[in-house]
């Protein structure tokens, strides 16, 4: 019987590396991508007589017409790739709902069509074997890539339970999850931030994960499983990866660490430099401390002095007030709201909304402050500096 492979987002990156090893390895492949002349050019460079076919993966019908197009041509499936994927990283409020259905349609739903077709024509054969390219963020989650983390996410738990649906017939169902990787996707990252927190420090290539992918849909005898390819940067995603992330996307945060105004030792007395991605206002866990004692124009509330109250107002009228109070011993220490300054000096900081009869306090890091950013365009797609 012949091997007969279908490779959706085979055009580029880790699909065209998986692709080169097929081939290699004796396979009859069909190169599937949404723009033809890519899928030819990917074809053509393979040799041999492979199949170069155009396909959106988020529409049904055209994803029926490829596999009735692969079976015409070159017999029925019985190896699926699917390494067609988009994203579009941003915090989940900044993301409008266009963004949020293109990532879940091409990388969940795309999958999941895909899956369907070909699993009716392994079920005639009573063997095959699909491989599914998630993510590693789909594992454990991202910080500015909540949208793109869901639809990878969604993807394996998809896998695992398509894997026990098919199982009886002989078909086999696994993840590779990559971590970072040389593509399109990647390109703008900066990758000296990045590579420090992976363990084997450096990024990978597609052909690294394309070994995986092979090897996945060769193995007879695993199904449901994810492998994770990231250089071991899973086992530092929960802290300084998470961090250098955001630094690599925001350029806001390239190049600063902490400002060194006090020892290094003291972690709540740490000084933040006003330039800090404030995602913590979002539910994080607050800025990531700086190591340069550089100290950009403020952004966000005023710096204050304990024991005196500074005020803002925002662009639609509404007052803010503050007022720094210490348990301890005042001084003439500036801070920060939701700073604490070591042994005795552990200002709390409140911030009260004037408007008109109503004066509501709150306790700090609230919100971005009603209307504070309004008229104002931030530098970041992931933060709320400007």
């Amino acid at each position: 019987m012949d091997r007969v492979c279908a490779v959706f987002g085979g055009s580029r990156g880790i699909g065209k590396a998986v692709a080169r090893l097929m081939a290699q390895r004796g396979y009859r492949l069909a190169i599937v991508a949404r723009n033809l002349q890519g899928a030819r050019a990917a074809a053509g460079d393979l040799g041999g007589d492979h199949l170069a076919l155009s396909c959106d993966v988020a529409k049904e019908h055209e994803v029926q017409n490829t596999f009735e197009e692969i079976e015409k041509n070159l017999g029925r499936v019985n190896f699926l790739v699917n390494a067609a994927g988009i994203n579009r990283d941003n915090l989940l409020v900044r993301t409008n709902v266009e963004d949020m259905l293109s990532q879940l349609h091409t990388n969940l739903l795309g999958s999941m069509l895909t899956c369907r077709a070909a699993v009716k024509t392994m079920i005639k054969q009573q063997t095959g074997s699909i491989v599914n390219v998630g993510s590693v963020v789909g594992v454990k989650g991202s910080s500015g890539q909540s949208v793109y983390s869901a639809s990878k996410g969604g993807l394996v738990a998809f896998s695992r339970a398509l894997a026990k649906e098919v199982a009886r017939k002989k078909i086999r169902v696994n993840v590779v999850a990559p971590g970072f990787v040389h593509t399109d996707m990647t390109k703008d990252l900066k990758e000296e931030h990045l590579k420090k927190n992976i363990p084997l420090g450096r990024f990978g290539d597609p052909l690294d994960v394309a070994h995986a992918v092979v090897f996945l849909l060769e193995s007879p005898y695993i199904t449901g499983h994810v492998l994770v390819v990231d250089g071991g940067l899973q086992l530092t995603i929960h802290g300084g990866a998470q961090t250098a992330l955001r630094r690599a996307q925001c350029p806001a945060l390239a190049g600063k660490q902490r400002s060194g105004r006090c020892p290094a030792s003291c972690a709540q007395s740490t000084r933040f430099s006003s330039a800090a991605c404030p995602q913590a206002l979002l539910g994080g866990h607050g800025p990531a401390p700086f190591s340069d004692s550089r100290a950009p124009d403020p952004v966000g509330p005023p710096r204050l002095v304990v024991g005196k109250e500074a005020g803002v107002t925002g662009t639609n009228g509404t007052e803010l007030r503050c007022r720094v109070q210490s348990s301890g011993r005042e001084g003439e220490r500036e801070g920060r709201p939701g700073e604490t300054g070591g042994p005795g000096k552990e200002p709390e900081t409140r911030w009260s909304a004037v408007g008109g009869k109503q004066e509501t306090p709150v306790l700090m890091p609230p919100p971005p402050p009603p209307g504070f950013l309004e008229g104002r365009r931030p530098e970041c797609r992931l933060c709320w500096t400007r």
